[in-house]
Formats: structure tokens, C-alpha cells, sequence
């Protein structure tokens, strides 16, 4: 504890001298590394003891180079304990700032990039950023520069970034590269292994039952081409090309091989959806109800979000329903309303497309609100998401949100990004924890539809648009054509007579202007498969109250915060915290009616980062992400 403090500056040679320690720690230092001699000047000393720490973890897996630091390392018998220091002044989050300036100060003076020579002992060492480095140019090398060769490559390449990506370096964001890179293996292999499964299959139910197989269900390789493409901007040109676009070619080939066989079962079989069937199933009992309706929760997007709620808070069951066609929100948003089973009648008028429930007009947004709010009457209320911690919930029996809409009649808007949709999860988890902490008890989860996600070199077939009254890329009402499934409103669940036309696979109808990169209406396992997200609150008392008391400003790239309990109950449980400033976080804290108060050390602020004129200090839950407290501080340090 004492080096620790040491090293990170907290206590020097003046605060020890004044206590007559100086000559006492220099011989404990001594005595712990085995030196002969310990300098004397505290710089000097300080400079020698990180790189006897960092490079005794160097020696321990690469023994071959301690004769070429035996000058400052430790004696042999004392690098064990060196190497196990280096460890833990990593993992401490108060220490971990001057950790990153001496890791980087060593290896220049040391001038590591030119001693060190790849070998597997140093795929698991973590002290250095320039392992990293060296790791990412061997698996660079090994693919051919147009990515030929990556189904070779695949396997080894994932498990170096796979391992990689869970390492020191990469978790402070100075590894961005791995994620991306393991993300494309695991797509690649994946989509392979996928299309291989379903040439097998012949049942309608088999193809479903592979998509939404829990664990290891295809949703999943739509959920790896989602964040591949939010994170592939972490990867240079090369490697985009060398990595990202084999997984995205595999992805391709698998949406159109793997849908096209679907589409033959569903020629066989027919569609039977019992999507209109959710209200009447789903929405029951007596418990404070929140149904949440969103615009293309996509099946692994309901994944996601089953992931966020699986910390003690909820039980989740995540179920399927066969959604109704064409798979656009207009019809998937009608058939969720209450009394949907009784039919939804489908037309056109020119073409415009109405749908009706009852005689009443729900394929608008307004329709379905004002049918909703009829539906529910005094003891329920209807809101957009956005609006959740806005309203007034006293009294609230059954609570509907709405999702803001992110699509328009047959395809999605055009400034939608695969990190919005991320970002979307995220924020029905958070309304969820609201409402939780508001009295509900019981949650629904839904979407009117999924979509298909064309990433860049994934490029879909086109064919010749029926004359039909309504065509859109997916979907055409009114006509057919050659190559399409055709289908009669009434085989699909729906009233009226119109002819629907489906391409089939990864095909869309040629139209005007460019193929978008989300598409949707049409029939594949992405677009007409919906999920049912059902999660019960675990009840569990109210957590602690908290308040983190703030400086005037920050002197100091290392901000130390005070975080204290403020009005808890006797009965009230622990809660974890956590401090960030300008999007850097600190290390979880938990306070209790036991220990109501707790010190938060961060370092916000780069080494070589100029300071900002002032920050933004957010205290959230650590489990919950619920943001507790969010003050504005200014900032003046001497640069």
C-alpha cells in the first residue's frame, strides 16, 4: 500500500521527511527488491521502482529478457511479488492514472516495441500497450489483403481477439480494435454453420425454432452484424477490409440462403399469424401492468434487452409470435391492440393503405392511440417513451408505451444507424427501472415487426416490381410477379381481398432511388418473427438515497468525490454507485445504512489531454445505469 501511494504520488520524499521516514522507506524498499543500492532522490526512485513492477511481469512470462533489464530488476527471488504489485496497482482504480503514464514511460525508455518478439507467452500479459500492438499487426499479416484467405484464418484470429478484447488495455479503450475484430469471426463462422443447418431443414417450425433457439439461436448473427457495424469504426481501412467484410459477405449469404429455404416452407405450409392474439394473452391480471410497443424490436434486439434486465431486478421470459404481413408498422402495430382477434381488415384506397378494427381506423399513430385510450378507460394512460418519467402514473392500473417511431411505410428513416437502435434497448431499460421504482410489477415487451440489417458489401438482388398499387422494396399489394410468393389477404390472417407479393431471400423489388440499409414488410425470419419480453419486478425494499458533495472546481486530472447517504430508511438496501465525469467512470461503490459514506477517486482527464473549461459529474447506479445526480463543474488546472 505503501509503494502504491508511493508510486501515484500521494505521499513523497517532503511528507515523509518531516516524519523522519525517508531513510526508513528507502530501506524497506531495499529489503523488498533486493537491491544494493536504493537512490536516493525521490524522482529517480520513483522512475526505478515502476520499471522494476512493470518489466519483473515481463520476465515472469518471457524469462529470456531479464538479462537484458537485470539493472533494474528486482532480485530473482523478488519479482514474483513485483509482478503481483504490478497486478493490483492495475485492478485499483484510484492508483490506476499514474499506471497508464508509467506503463507508457517504461516502455519508450525501455523501447519495448523493438525488444519484444511475438510468441504466445505474451498473448495473456497485460502490462504494456505495445502487446497490443504487436497482436494486431501478426493477425493483419496473416490475412490477405482483399480477405480471401479469412475463412482460414477465422478461428485463430478470434481466439487472439477474443482473449485480447477482455484485457487491461482494451477495457480502457486503448484496444478498440478487438471487439470488432472477434465480433467478425464469431459472424463469419456463425453464418456459415448456419446455412450448412438449414439445408436440412423442411418444417416451418424448424426454422423458427432454430431462429429463436435460446443460447445459440441465429438472432444471434444479427445481433453480431448490428454491432459489428456500430463498432467497426474502431478498425482501420485494412482492417475493415480484411476482417469486417468477409463476416458481412458470410451475413449476405446467409440472410438469402436461410430465408429463401423459409419462404419454401412457408409456400408449403402457408403463414398463420397469431401476433392479433397478444393483447388477449399476455395483457391479464390485476397486477400494475406496463406494455411496451415498440417500432422494430427486432427478436435479438428483444435479447438485448432481456440481458440489461437480468440483474436481480427481473424475471424475464422471452416467448415468439408469428407477426402478421405485410410486415410494416401500420398492420404489426393494429394487430397488438386490444380486441385484434376479433380481425383486422385490410384495403387500399389508391394507395394508401387503411387498416380497420372493429370499422375504426388503426393503421394511423392517432387511430391506434385514441382506439387504445377507448380500450383502457380510466384506469390506464398512454405515453411515448420519451415521456415515461415526465407523467403523473398515481392511480395508473395499466401503463402503454410507445416507442417513437423509426420508420415510415415500408422502410426505415433514413437517419437511422445500427447504434441507434442499440441505444433504443437501452433506454426501455431504463424507463423500465423507473417504473419499477414507480409501483409496476409486471412488464410486456413488443414489436409490430423486425427488419432485415444490410451492412456495407452486402448488396441485395433486385427483381421487376409487379404493376401493382402499392410496391414498396419488400412487399407489393394489388399485383404479383414472377418469382415472389403470392398471397391472399384472408391466407394471411387479414379481411379483404387484396393479392400480396413477397420476394424471396435477400431480393427486393427494383424501384427508384437506392436500396436502403434497413428494410422491412417482407417475409424472413428478421422481419416477421416478434417478440414477447414478459418480466416480473423481484420485490426488493427501496435502496439507499444518495448525494455526492462536489468541489467548486477541479484542480486535478484525479478528482476525489465525497458520496454519502442521505435519508435512508432502517430497512433500506444497499445500493452501488458509481462516479463519471466527461464519460470516464470510476470503480462501483456501495453504500449502505451500515457505510453511508464513501470516497470516489477518478482520473478524468488524459495525461495528454488539454482540460476542458468545465465537466459534467454524473452519480449513477452502477447496477441500473439510473443517473442519481448530474452537476456541472468548472475547471481550472495549470497545464
Amino acid at each position: 500500500e505503501a509503494l502504491l501511494s508511493f508510486l501515484s504520488g500521494v505521499i513523497g520524499q517532503r511528507q515523509l521527511d518531516e516524519r523522519g521516514l525517508w531513510t526508513v522507506f528507502r530501506e524497506r524498499v531495499a529489503e523488498w527488491t533486493g537491491w544494493t543500492g536504493v537512490p536516493d532522490d525521490e524522482t529517480a526512485l520513483r522512475q526505478r521502482l515502476e520499471a522494476a513492477i512493470l518489466l519483473s511481469e515481463l520476465v515472469g512470462l518471457v524469462p529470456n529478457l531479464a538479462a537484458r533489464f537485470i539493472e533494474v530488476l528486482p532480485a530473482e527471488s523478488k519479482r514474483p511479488s513485483a509482478a503481483a504489485l504490478a497486478r493490483i496497482w492495475r485492478d485499483r482504480g484510484e492508483f490506476r492514472s499514474c499506471y497508464l503514464q508509467a506503463s507508457q514511460r517504461v516502455e519508450q525508455e525501455y523501447e519495448l516495441s523493438n525488444v519484444l518478439t511475438l510468441s504466445e507467452a505474451l498473448l495473456p500479459l497485460e502490462t504494456f500497450p505495445i502487446i497490443d500492438e504487436l497482436w494486431r499487426r501478426e493477425v493483419l499479416n496473416a490475412v490477405a489483403p482483399d480477405g480471401s484467405n479469412f475463412q482460414e484464418k477465422a478461428q485463430r484470429i478470434g481466439e487472439i481477439a477474443e482473449q485480447r478484447s477482455k484485457q487491461f488495455w482494451a477495457k480502457q479503450g486503448r484496444a478498440p480494435y478487438w471487439e470488432p475484430i472477434a465480433l467478425a469471426t464469431k459472424l463469419y463462422q456463425g453464418c456459415q454453420q448456419a446455412v450448412t443447418a438449414a439445408e436440412r431443414l423442411l418444417r416451418l417450425d424448424d426454422f423458427v425454432q432454430c431462429y429463436t433457439k435460446e443460447g445459440d439461436g441465429w438472432w444471434q448473427l444479427d445481433s453480431l452484424a448490428l454491432e459489428l457495424a456500430a463498432k467497426s469504426q474502431a478498425l482501420s481501412t485494412e482492417e475493415r477490409t480484411r476482417f469486417a467484410h468477409p463476416a458481412w459477405r458470410a451475413y449476405g449469404d446467409y440472410l438469402d440462403r436461410v430465408n429463401r429455404r423459409f419462404t419454401e416452407a412457408v409456400q408449403r405450409e402457408g403463414w398463420t399469424p397469431n401476433q392479433p392474439r397478444f393483447w388477449s394473452r399476455f395483457v391479464t391480471g390485476q397486477q400494475r401492468t406496463a406494455v411496451f410497443l415498440v417500432d422494430a424490436l427486432r427478436y435479438d434486439l428483444a435479447q438485448r434487452l432481456r440481458g440489461l434486465l437480468q440483474a436481480g431486478e427481473f424475471e424475464t421470459t422471452l416467448r415468439r409470435l408469428r407477426g402478421v404481413l405485410p410486415s410494416v408498422t401500420e398492420v404489426g402495430m393494429a394487430a397488438l391492440l386490444p380486441g385484434a382477434e376479433e380481425g383486422l381488415h385490410f384495403s387500399l384506397e389508391g394507395t394508401r393503405l387503411r387498416v380497420r378494427l372493429n370499422g375504426e381506423e388503426v393503421g394511423s399513430r392517432q387511430g391506434r392511440r385514441a382506439w387504445l385510450e377507448h380500450s383502457l378507460g380510466h384506469r390506464g394512460k398512454v405515453v411515448d417513451l420519451d415521456e415515461v418519467e415526465q407523467t403523473d402514473l398515481e392511480g395508473t392500473g395499466v401503463l402503454v408505451v410507445q416507442s417513437r417511431e423509426v420508420d415510415e411505410f415500408g422502410t426505415f428513416a433514413v437517419d437511422l444507424h445500427p447504434q441507434g437502435l442499440l441505444d433504443m434497448v437501452d433506454r426501455i431499460a431504463r424507463a423500465m427501472h423507473h417504473l419499477r421504482e414507480r409501483g409496476f410489477e409486471r412488464f410486456l415487451v413488443t414489436a409490430d415487426h423486425g427488419f432485415l440489417f444490410l451492412p456495407p458489401e452486402v448488396q441485395p438482388k433486385f427483381v421487376e416490381a409487379p404493376m401493382a398499387s402499392v410496391r414498396k422494396r419488400r412487399f407489393a399489394i394489388g399485383g404479383g410477379g414472377e418469382g415472389c410468393l403470392l398471397k391472399q389477404a384472408k391466407e394471411l390472417g387479414l379481411g379483404g381481398s387484396e393479392v400480396l407479393a413477397f420476394p424471396t431471400g435477400l431480393t427486393v423489388f427494383a424501384l427508384q432511388g437506392e436500396a436502403e440499409v434497413f428494410l422491412h414488410g417482407g417475409l424472413s425470419l428478421q422481419e416477421s418473427i416478434v417478440p414477447v419480453l414478459e418480466a416480473t419486478a423481484v420485490r426488493v425494499m427501496q435502496k439507499v438515497s444518495v448525494v455526492m458533495e462536489l468541489p467548486a472546481q477541479f484542480t486535478s486530472r484525479m478528482a476525489s468525490i465525497n458520496v454519502r447517504v442521505r435519508g435512508a430508511t432502517l430497512f433500506a438496501q444497499p445500493r452501488r454507485i458509481t462516479v463519471e465525469i466527461s464519460g470516464r467512470r470510476s470503480e462501483p461503490k456501495e453504500l449502505s445504512t451500515e457505510h453511508q459514506q464513501a470516497v470516489v477517486s477518478l482520473s478524468w482527464l488524459g495525461f495528454d489531454e488539454s482540460p476542458p473549461a468545465q465537466v459534467t459529474v454524473r452519480l449513477l447506479d452502477a447496477d441500473t445505469g439510473q443517473v442519481l445526480q448530474e452537476e456541472v463543474v468548472s475547471v481550472n488546472m495549470v497545464v
